[in-house]
């Protein structure tokens, strides 16, 4: 099995990645991003309501906003069974994200309905803002279904501490 990008031995990705690491440890990101998440109709469609605040200028050019359901902890039995921790089940946002100036705030909202295959328990929504032209993402946030937002500021820093 691989690891990141396309290491077969995790020491030897994190040892390639590292100085970018290093170089990113202290970027705060420009955004602040709020999810909240309820249910229309218990199990049956959900509602994701966003807002997302301008803290520090925006720099990069062709940003979207994107927001995924997410699903956790699934097994699967192909080739012997094993976890997978996260699975992208719908994307339900889309669209350009054109705030730049500090201050700026702004909304939005959909509703989606859940695939009767899913775990409606183990389910949640990851937005995030990224430059089209450079693949940075400027900021993410996720809340489960039941609506627990699971943001805090992000520095490459913090990142960087999860894969240590």
């Amino acid at each position: 099995m691989k690891h990141g990008g396309g290491y077969t031995d995790s020491t030897l990705a994190y040892n390639a990645y590292k100085g970018y690491y290093d170089q990113r440890y202290s970027v705060v990101s420009p955004l602040i991003i709020d999810v909240r998440n309820s249910w229309v109709t218990q199990n049956v469609r959900a509602l994701t309501q966003i807002t997302i605040k301008v803290d520090k200028q925006v720099t990069t050019t062709q940003n979207k906003l994107w927001a995924v359901v997410f699903e956790k902890d699934i097994y699967v039995t192909n080739y012997g069974g094993y976890n997978l921790p996260t699975v992208v089940r719908a994307r339900v946002i889309y669209q350009d994200f054109t705030l730049t100036q500090v201050g700026q705030s702004q909304g939005y909202s959909t509703e989606f309905d859940i695939d009767k295959s899913w775990n409606p328990a183990k389910l949640g929504v990851a937005v995030f803002v990224q430059s089209d032209e450079t693949k940075e993402v400027l900021q993410s946030a996720w809340a489960d279904i039941a609506g627990q937002t699971n943001m805090k500021k992000t520095t490459w820093g913090s990142i960087k501490k999860l894969y240590q």
